[in-house]
């Protein structure tokens, strides 16, 4: 009868050992199937906030595309203005250095 306690006592330590092994392994799959979820879900968010990053920016640059049709058709407004009186001067221009040139009576 000692001898079947005895026995009993090293297979429930066998038994106690062999489900610390199991746990410890179990504990490491775990850890590590979080582990790779972790950084599928890291990347997954990344992926998706470079798309929404694309999506601001294509959406400031469509906002804005009103402003800037305003500001260029501003600027054309001026340069025609500029244009403009650039060639009126342009003759006056002319007619002075040949006058100068020329000289007031038409002598060199």
């Amino acid at each position: 009868m000692a001898f079947e306690v005895i026995k009993n006592i090293v297979e429930t330590e066998n038994n106690i050992n062999l489900s610390k092994v199991n746990a410890a392994a179990d504990a490491q799959k775990i850890k590590a199937d979080a582990m790779a979820k972790a950084d599928a879900l890291i990347a997954d968010v990344r992926q998706n906030a470079k798309q929404d990053e694309k999506k601001a920016v294509q959406k400031a640059i469509n906002d804005s595309q009103p402003e800037v049709d305003k500001i260029m058709a501003d600027a054309t407004k001026v340069c025609e203005n500029i244009k403009s009186v650039a060639e009126k001067n342009f003759k006056k221009a002319v007619e002075a250095v040949i006058g100068k040139v020329v000289g007031l009576n038409g002598d060199s």
